[in-house]
């Protein structure tokens, strides 16, 4: 199962908090291929208000709401997902390797 670090989960938390509504969870989702990478597929993060029936839904730490594409549970399950805030209090979320 993906983990979420306690510094993704403050990030998460302080980004749904921004929009007004706590009901929002963060979605992680396969974008398209990138034909700058070879095909690649990129992560997408999206906020979203419906969980398809087939995602799995995961709190983070803080209480935000982390869905997962099914497909994607396979992929992510030995890494975690953690965020860097910089000097600025600007955050990036990234996956890692548990």
């Amino acid at each position: 199962m993906l983990g979420i670090t306690d510094m993704a989960g403050m990030v998460l938390k302080a980004t749904v908090a921004s929009t007004g509504d706590p009901t929002l969870a963060v979605r992680v989702s396969a974008g398209p291929a990138d034909p700058m990478t070879n095909g690649s597929r990129v992560l997408r993060l999206d906020l979203v208000s419906d969980v398809e029936t087939e995602d799995e839904v995961l709190e983070a730490p803080g209480g935000a709401h982390v869905v997962v594409e099914r497909q994607l549970l396979p992929l992510l399950d030995d890494k975690v997902l953690d965020a860097n805030v910089d000097a600025e209090g600007r955050s990036s979320l990234f996956i890692a390797e548990a």
